[in-house]
């Protein structure tokens, strides 16, 4: 019974080559992240502006030659001498250990106006400046800065760091430089420092990149059963097994090659690691556990298995055997019939998107059709009975074991050699934009992937992945190809821009894809997206499907999560952010992510654009509208028929605007204004969609609501007997008016009031929930649930 639908910057990137330079580390500022700013980045809209840009936000700035589609640019940065100068753009931390000959290479432009208009003064300068693992003091690396006239010079290369520029000129057309970086280690810190105060005065920097040749391996030490022979290794050092291993007693192990000796077993535990440079040797036995992780840095690296290796990865919570897990193998050869031997052989799914049609939209889960999308599969052959060999960067959905036990979590195995190196499996992207064309891809290795560097590689190929978190039961009203289907609200999604939502199980990812985890994208292009070991991270494999944020490059980044829930069991989330580089249109995936296959959830709320039909997911929106007065547009929309109480609460929020002021939903169609900050808001609905019933807003003066509006706790609601109720108030307002409303939103008593204290005869009222709606002297309407006991 599986649904025809599908159910995450700065990109480390290592090309993979046994010899001659490699790229160790790369920000092409394709998606955001990857770098902190020492002020929250900013543009007037033309000649102020220190930013992260396509060119959309800017418009006195003309480049050539632009690599990618996003460059960072600045220019006249005090911004009228409102901010002080220095200001510094930071890329902190990147991993070196490992390499040697480090290069630096980088992508500069300046917008070349002409001879009359070339302002750079004596005065205005970039320096480029790097730190190898926290040394304190930081090396010059590359300067620029003007002919040494007082005023109105092109800007040049300063090659002897005297202040005066020598070297070649930077020009409107992008163009890479390259510098020797002095110095090995394990971490560098690379510090750009911008002194650029007015129009004319400007700089754009692009494909900032560290390459370097990987090292040899210098020494070897041996695990015995009395410790290491020769000292603990380091990324340097060949390591040899010769005795049983165990990260939880003796520690991760980061070496440049690993061999583990026949006779031994190396077991990485949950939350440890270990991180080899090169290739593992598997004479022994190799056991890693479902939330540990096994790292390789050199692409070309093969690995040798004479022994045994094995993955174990367990599932989440399941409640039923026809809970389905999405899984994807990070070793090589395993077989569908081996992996998934539990799991009745009419279960274990592979989806084949070259079957994927979407051209018709079911009304319900009727078998009536109309034209339209809704992310199901037409004639419902995309999904395909998996059997053989898994292919590694494919996804694969399976079942638990029939017989349970439930609700409990399942353990599965994966045997074979270890995946290391370049995947790209195929994607698909042949529907001309008449349909969303979504591919079932998967993590390929025994470790998380860094989503953040997965969209970066693959920056305009994928923007956003789909996380089957499920957590609702199956239901005859869910559309879908079976009688009794899923809903798709049960997905939890990462967003290229970083900000992410939950699914069903409430919890919002983190920015990594655990291992083992397959996951659904959309294709916007190519036919192939990309994995490589720069993507590899030791950690962040705990979430099988995850609960920090990261942050924007900025740090600015506002960002309001909103739950829906009801008393029957309806979940999903949304999320509003305003960041840079976001306009308050619809900017594709990249910032604004379609709730997928939105028909089908049972209720729904989520953000809408204007002149655009589409339901939102995660709405970006421009951090510069973010004020006091700005207004957010939601929609609801339910198919749900039974009596259903619906909750709309804030999950969390992010960013010093959410911190510091009330979060006020208004409700259009009660015409009620309810703080979400002091308390979540109940209602009912009947059928329907309902685009515009809901706004965000922070002004109480936008709301156009009298300053001595009462909250909801002040009105109390009590029963008496004789099947009387009352009403009080507790303020300098009366009633004027009380309705009251059930569970589908029919309006059952619409009652005149004149006192703070009104009793009214509802003898006639079933024992059940109800809504109240109070309105009151000063205008306000104050909706609050009520249940009927007597």
């Amino acid at each position: 019974m599986i649904n025809n639908y599908l159910s995450l910057v700065f990109s480390f990137i290592l090309f993979g080559i046994s010899f001659g330079q490699v790229k160790i580390a790369e920000v092409n500022f394709e998606v955001p992240g990857g770098y902190t700013t020492s002020i929250p980045e900013f543009t007037n809209g033309t000649n102020d502006c220190f930013i992260r840009t396509d060119g959309s936000d800017i418009t006195t700035e003309v480049f050539t030659n632009i690599q990618g589609s996003y460059y960072f640019t600045a220019e006249d940065i005090d911004s009228g001498n409102t901010i002080p100068l220095p200001v510094t753009l930071n890329l902190d931390n990147i991993d070196i250990a490992g390499y040697e000959n480090l290069e630096f290479r980088v992508y500069l432009a300046e917008d070349d106006d002409g001879a009359v208009n070339q302002d750079w003064d004596n005065f205005d300068y970039v320096h480029f400046k790097f730190d190898i693992d926290n040394s304190g003091t930081l090396t010059n690396l590359l300067w620029i800065e003007n002919d040494g006239s007082t005023f109105n010079s092109p800007p040049f290369l300063d090659t002897d760091f005297d202040g005066t520029g020598d070297g070649a000129e930077i020009t409107d057309a992008f163009t890479q430089f390259t510098e020797t970086i002095a110095g090995t280690g394990s971490l560098i810190d690379i510090e750009i420092e911008f002194s650029l105060d007015a129009g004319d005065e400007d700089i754009a920097i692009d494909n900032i990149e560290i390459w370097g040749t990987f090292s040899a391996c210098s020494s070897t030490t041996t695990w015995t059963n009395t410790g290491w022979d020769n000292g603990a290794p380091d990324i340097n050092t060949s390591v040899i097994l010769d005795f049983d291993y165990n990260t939880t007693a003796y520690g991760n192990i980061t070496a440049c090659d690993l061999t583990i000796n026949a006779g031994s077993t190396l077991r990485i535990t949950d939350n440890s690691f270990i991180n080899i440079k090169n290739e593992i040797i598997t004479n022994g036995d190799i056991i890693l556990e479902s939330q540990g992780a096994i790292v390789q840095k050199n692409d070309a690296s093969v690995n040798t298995t004479a022994g045994s290796v094995t993955v174990q990865k367990e599932t989440s919570i399941l409640n039923g055997s026809l809970d389905y897990t999405y899984w994807s193998s990070p070793v090589t050869g395993e077989t569908i019939e081996n992996a998934f031997a539990i799991v009745p052989a009419n279960r274990r799914y592979y989806f084949d998107a070259n079957n994927f049609v979407d051209l018709q939209a079911e009304v319900g889960n009727t078998g009536v059709y109309n034209p339209g999308q809704d992310d199901i599969d037409d004639d419902a052959n995309a999904w395909q009975l998996a059997t053989g060999v898994m292919t590694p960067g494919v996804g694969y959905a399976a079942t638990p074991s029939t017989f349970g036990p439930f609700p409990a979590a399942q353990q599965f195995t994966f045997v074979g050699p270890l995946n290391n190196g370049i995947y790209q499996p195929a994607i698909v992207n042949n529907s001309g934009g008449a349909y969303n064309d979504w591919n079932f891809i998967g993590n390929p290795y025994p470790s998380a992937v860094d989503a953040s560097k997965f969209f970066s590689t693959n920056a305009g190929i994928v923007d956003a992945v789909y996380l089957w978190s499920q957590a609702t039961p199956l239901n005859a009203n869910a559309q879908g190809n079976e009688g009794f289907n899923f809903s798709t609200a049960d997905y939890a999604v990462l967003s290229a821009s970083g900000v992410n939502t939950a699914g069903g199980s409430g919890v919002i990812p983190d920015n990594f894809i655990p291992s083992g985890q397959g996951f659904f994208v959309e294709a916007l292009g190519g036919a192939n997206v990309t994995f490589n070991n720069s993507m590899r991270d030791t950690g962040n494999n705990t979430q099988f499907f995850r609960n920090t944020n990261p942050s924007s490059g900025s740090g600015s980044r506002n960002v309001l999560w909103l739950d829906l829930t009801s008393d029957n069991g309806v979940y999903n989330q949304i999320a509003m952010a305003h960041l840079v580089g976001a306009t308050d249109g619809n900017d594709g995936t990249f910032y604004d992510v379609k709730r997928n296959g939105s028909s089908q959830s049972y209720a729904r709320l989520y953000s809408t654009i204007e002149n655009s039909d589409d339901e939102f997911v995660i709405q970006g929106r421009s951090n510069l509208s973010l004020d006091i007065n700005e207004i957010i547009n939601l929609g609801f929309n339910t198919i749900i028929e039974s009596p259903t109480i619906f909750t709309i609460s804030i999950a969390q929020f992010e960013g010093d605007f959410y911190t510091d002021n009330d979060i006020y939903l208004r409700d259009n169609l009660l015409n009620t204004i309810h703080n979400l900050k002091e308390s979540d808001y109940t209602f009912t609905s009947e059928i329907g969609a309902f685009n515009e019933r809901f706004n965000i807003v922070f002004n109480a003066q936008v709301l156009s609501i009298d300053e001595n509006n009462i909250n909801e706790s002040q009105l109390s609601i009590s029963e008496l007997s004789n099947g009387e109720v009352k009403f009080t108030v507790n303020s300098n307002h009366y009633i004027t008016n009380v309705q009251i409303i059930d569970l589908v939103g029919r309006t059952i008593y619409n009652l005149k009031g004149e006192d703070s204290t009104e009793i009214y005869n509802l003898d006639n009222l079933n024992k059940s929930a109800y809504i109240a709606r109070v309105t009151l002297s000063n205008g306000q309407t104050i909706s609050k649930k009520a249940i009927k006991r007597l």
